[in-house]
């Protein structure tokens, strides 16, 4: 069972423009996903997807592999990444790639991405009856004890029901952490609006995800990211 990355990479951030290929730590964003890919061994093809011919120059340049820009019908701001993942894992079928071999969506903005869980979630979707492998966070502040304002601004307990029990007494919630996301390409090319079935958690600890919204959270990153490349962490 072979395995597959791809790594989509749109051209058109607006909260970070050109957020894929901005410098980080002297690198384009993106280099440092393709570059720890190749080096990590696990892949037999790295592959980028984009609608951005800069972006497509600059993953080539690293190593990846990108067979054609993106249709216009997958780059705009409604196009969901499972749409991207399933029409690509299509063209791979009609390209003869076995149904069974894995595909490894990798995002672009993950510079502090650890292989070492890649591989686990490669090892563990080999060995389980499973149809995806998530890489997954707790959630710091609890979802349950959350507050939502009204048109007045005043602000209630969203679940009033759990307003008074202890955080600790509440069952550990988890997000999507943005990192990779595996399936057979056959499950892929099924798979259309959101992922089903069985799906099994890489779990990461809190500094090996980060979310990069805004240009604070670029700035703590790259701190994070020199210090963990220190052996700091």
């Amino acid at each position: 069972m072979s395995a597959i990355a791809i790594i989509p990479a749109r051209g058109g951030s607006k909260r970070i423009p050109r957020k894929n290929i901005k410098l980080f730590n002297n690198k384009p964003m993106i280099a440092w996903t393709i570059e720890r890919a190749i080096e990590s061994e696990l892949f037999e093809h790295i592959l980028v997807t984009t609608d951005d011919s800069e972006i497509a120059s600059v993953s080539k340049n690293c190593g990846a592999t990108v067979q054609s820009l993106r249709l216009p019908s997958l780059s705009d701001d409604q196009t969901t990444l499972i749409e991207v993942i399933n029409y690509e894992a299509n063209k791979l079928l009609r390209a003869n790639f076995k149904p069974s071999d894995l595909l490894c969506c990798l995002y672009p903005v993950s510079p502090l991405l650890d292989f070492d869980h890649v591989k686990l979630g490669l090892d563990m979707i080999k060995k389980k009856k499973v149809d995806f492998v998530l890489s997954v966070k707790e959630f710091e502040q609890h979802p349950l004890r959350a507050f939502e304002m009204d048109s007045q601004g005043l602000i209630q307990y969203k679940f009033a029901e759990y307003s008074n029990t202890r955080t600790q007494d509440l069952r550990p919630l988890y997000t999507d952490a943005g990192q990779f996301t595996i399936a057979k390409i056959e499950t892929w090319a099924k798979t259309k609006t959101k992922l089903e079935g069985p799906i099994l958690p890489v779990l990461l600890g809190k500094f090996d995800v980060i979310d990069i919204d805004d240009a604070k959270d670029w700035d703590f990153t790259e701190e994070i990211h020199k210090i963990r490349n220190s052996g700091q962490m």
